[in-house]
Formats: C-alpha cells, structure tokens, sequence
C-alpha cells in the first residue's frame, strides 16, 4: 500500500505550482488591507453553477455564498429561520406552508416577497427547461397565499422535506432575473444568478477564479447582518500540491480539500487546520447485483474479504478519516439512525474470499493469473468513476484495492468517465462497481444508493424499498425511522450490496491570521459569512 501513498504524493514540486499560480486572476492577500479577498482555492470548479440543474459539492460551495435558503439546518439536525420565519404542515402531511420574512433584499435591489418563490419554483416545470426539480415539488400544487405566504403540497408525506428546502437545490431567485437570464446563462456563469445570500458574485474566469462581494443588505443569516469580509476570491486549482504551494507562499488565505498526507506539515508550518466530519453516505463502492459478477453474492463477499480496508485506509488517509462500515456515516440524522451493530461483522481474509470465489464457479486461471469460470471466462470488474468528482485521492485508493484483489485473482479495471458517461453506464448497468457519495444531512439519503429513486446497486428488494418509504413518510416519529434505517443497513450489508469504505472529512488549511471557516451540516466548508481576519 505505501507504494500508492507514494504516488499521491509525487506530485509536481510547490514551487512549480507556485507558478502556475501567478497567472491566477485577483489580488493577493495583503496584511493590514482590509478590502484586500479573503482567497480561497477550491480543489472543484462547477460545471454548472446552477444547483436547479446541478447539484454536487463544487457548486454548492459557491450557492451558498449567493443564495438563501428557505430554512437553515443547524448542527444538530433542528432548523431555524432563513427566508420563512416559519411553517406549519397539514395533518396528513402533506401541505407545508411557509411564512416568509419581511424585508428582505435581493441583490438587484428588489425585494422578496412569496411571488419570487412562486417563480423560483415555475421555472423548473417551464418549457424546454433544464432543471431537476427537486423531490418535493409537485408542478401545479403550489402556490401564493399571500405576499408573505407560500404553500406547496406534496405528493406523499416526506420527513425529509425541511432538510431539502435548506439545501441550494431550490435556488430562491429575484422574480425580475428569472426574467432576464436564462437557465443556460445561470449554469454557465454564476454573475447571472440574483439571490439573496450574504455575497453578490461579480466576476467569472472560466478555469480560473470567481470574485464575491460582500451584501450590505443581508438580514437573514444567523447574525442578521451583513458577512465580516468584504470581499472574498475563490480561485479554482484541481492538483492538491498547487493549492497547497500556494497557501505556503502567501498567495492564498484557505485551500481546501487538503489530503491527509499534508495535513501534519501545514499544522507544523502554524496553518489552522479546520474539518468536519459528513453526513449522507459516505464514500462506497456500489456493487451491480442485477449482472455480470456481482449479481453472485459470493462474489460480492469475496470483494468485502478481499481487500485490507483498514490499512488501505489508514495509509492513504494517514489516518484523518475513519473507515465507513455502512452506506451513511455516523453522524447522519435522525439520532440513531446510524447501525453500528454492523461495525467488525466482516474481516479481511483472502483465504475465506477464495474459497468464495470458487464457490461462485472461479476455479480456473489464465496465464496472468485471473480466475476464470467454466468457460473460461477471466473474473473482471469494471470500476467506474465520475472523472468530475473524483476527489480526496478516491482513484488511489481504489488502484490500492485493485492492487490487493489481484492476488486473489480479481482483475479490477478502473475507468475514469465523463459525467454524462458515467451515468449512461449506470443506467444501462454496464459495470460491476460504481463509486459514490451522497452529502446529505438526512439518512433519507439512503434512497439514492439502495431505492427505487437512483438505485446504483439495482438492488430488488421489496421489504428495503417499503422500509425506505415508510420512513420517508414518518413525519413525527424520528425513533421509528431510526429503527428503519437501521433494518435497511442490516438488510444492505448481510446482502453485500454496498462496500462501504471512507467517512469523509473535508479538511480546510487556513492562514492563522483567520478564522470563522464554518461547515454546514453535510460537512462542506461553505460558509464565508463569519470568516475575519483576527491579526495582521
């Protein structure tokens, strides 16, 4: 295993990345120069930067900065006012109706009231729109009450719905931009989105930065007042020794997304080092049970034996980040909800995996020492990933348990896709694993992995699926749906459908001369508001 920590380290020499950053737009952080940015390197850029459309941590990190949700869920699970000062949900639990602030700007100056949120959500049904609306709106069954009052009626109770509408994926937009710019024009350059969030972004460089600018007018965050920066600059470097030569050298307040291996020395070097566990499911290899390979359980097993997690693990994650044992992290509403009588049911243990593998009809060997089955067919597993999210050194660690099936005669083939490629292939389920996360602070997450709504794994499983709803429609028993989720991470392990393999922890490195990072509940580091500069 050491010999892929190696590689993800082998990088290219900070002072090369140092000048490669000098080309970089935007000013640099200047002591004592109060409008100098706060600049911080973001190891994603969005491709698209409306979260209506598309919805992954990159361009969550800038919409938070931008936008205002309805509600804001807080650290511990519960919700406060954002946009709605309150609400109210009908007794079959399926009308919530919000009661709006007053008083609220948005950056173009006009203001908010129940006729913005009516067209923020029209505009994911209008003609030739490219947007997914989100699970809770229904087209046609929502509306204005009263200027400072909006209801929507759902289809089905959903326990999660207050959790969703505190997420960027409903962007609240000014009635009067919605007007003026395109879908296209929000998801290709984020100056076009008007919300009403605690900075109003003002200029874009595609592949380089995007500049942000304080809102004087901004009321409705926790403070109820403006952010303490004046400005701040995201600048956008994927290669993880860039952002970290640049953070050295001055030329950066904050990188983010630091990788475990560089954590000791930038803490020695006096850098902050700030992070925050995640919720939602952790990072997984979901496995295809409806063909190929792993539609054989034994097979499947053989994958969970087969391979050290524990020191693949802690060697490429130096052991910042916790092994995952099932398919949401530990932390993830409702209390109890996490299972962890699952923890230490399985072992690494080539030997048992073997002995699986020539239950499943593995018995042969090719010349390159592949088992292969009764006709001759070699044991290969296609991995594919996302080649727009793959992050946190997940390709590393995925060639480290490449490395180590391999002697127990599994050839796993790593490909790296373009996104729409790779959810082509989940859908014609043409891979035996696919590599995941969900970041979402509800362990109603666990539809996306293992229900009928995304389903990777195409698990078939009639009890899971009415357990999953049944807790989707659970509204005012969080016990009950602890003990649901519970039952479905029971039911996904006993049947191997998902490998669980690293909780997340997105480490932030930032200048000692600030603080104030905030994580929201997912675990992102994606609120500005309260960063200051504290010395200098």
């Amino acid at each position: 295993m050491t010999t892929f920590t190696r590689r993800g380290l082998a990088l290219a020499a900070a002072a090369a990345s140092v000048a490669l950053l000098a080309g970089c737009a935007g000013g640099t952080a200047e002591t004592g120069d109060d409008d100098a940015p706060f600049v911080f390197l973001s190891d994603l850029e969005p491709v698209c930067f409306d979260t209506g459309g598309y919805k992954n941590l990159a361009n969550y990190n800038v919409a938070r900065q931008i936008l205002e949700p309805l509600v804001r869920q807080n650290q511990d699970g519960s919700y406060s006012p954002a946009l709605a000062e309150s609400w109210e949900v009908s007794d079959d639990g399926l009308t919530w109706t919000l009661h709006l602030k007053e008083g609220v700007t948005f950056h173009d100056g006009t203001t908010f009231d129940a006729h913005d949120v009516q067209a923020s959500a029209d505009r994911f049904f209008a003609e030739g729109n490219t947007l997914s609306s989100p699970n809770w709106l229904v087209e046609g069954e929502y509306e204005v009450i009263d200027d400072y009052t909006w209801s929507t009626t759902l289809e089905s109770p959903q326990a999660n719905f207050l959790q969703s509408a505190s997420t960027p994926d409903f962007p609240v937009l000014s009635s009067e931009s919605i007007e003026e710019h395109s879908d296209g024009d929000r998801c290709a350059d984020p100056t076009t989105i008007v919300g009403a969030g605690p900075f109003v972004p003002d200029a874009y460089v595609k592949g380089e930065s995007l500049t942000l600018t304080r809102f004087d007018a901004y009321s409705t965050g926790r403070n109820e007042g403006p952010a303490k920066l004046k400005n701040v600059e995201i600048r956008f470097v994927p290669e993880a020794q860039a952002r970290i030569g640049a953070l050295q050298s001055g030329q950066a307040d904050a990188a983010s997304a630091v990788p475990p291996l560089n954590a000791d020395a930038l803490e020695s070097a006096g850098f902050t080092l700030v992070d925050g566990p995640a919720t939602g499911v952790p990072f997984v290899a979901t496995l295809n049970t409806s063909g190929g390979p792993t539609a054989d359980v034994k097979v499947r097993d053989a994958l969970f034996r087969g391979a050290d997690l524990d020191a693949i693990i802690g060697d490429v994650y130096a052991g910042r980040y916790d092994r995952a044992w099932t398919v949401i992290a530990p932390t993830t509403p409702p209390a109890g909800a996490y299972n962890d009588d699952v923890e230490g049911s399985w072992t690494y243990d080539q030997a048992a995996a073997a002995a699986l593998l020539a239950e499943a009809g593995y018995t042969g060997k090719n010349a390159d020492g592949i088992l292969t089955d009764a006709a001759g067919e070699p044991l290969v597993l296609r991995w594919i990933f996302d080649s727009g999210d793959i992050r946190d050194q997940r390709d590393v660690l995925a060639e480290a348990i490449q490395a180590d099936v391999r002697k127990i005669g599994i050839d796993i083939q790593i490909e790296k896709l373009d996104t729409s490629a790779y959810l082509a292939r989940i859908e014609e389920g043409s891979f035996e694993i696919a590599a995941e996360s969900w970041g979402q602070s509800d362990a109603f997450v666990v539809l996306t992995v293992a229900g009928p709504i995304v389903n990777y794994p195409k698990y078939d499983d009639a009890e899971v699926t009415g357990w999953l709803f049944e807790a989707w429609a659970t509204l005012d028993d969080d016990a009950h749906r602890a003990e649901l989720y519970r039952s479905i991470q029971q039911r996904l392990s006993d049947n191997r459908v998902v490998l669980p393999l690293y909780v997340q922890n997105f480490i932030v490195a930032v200048d000692a001369e600030y603080t104030g990072i905030e994580f929201d509940p997912v675990g992102y580091p994606t609120w500005f508001t309260n960063v200051e500069r504290v010395a200098g």
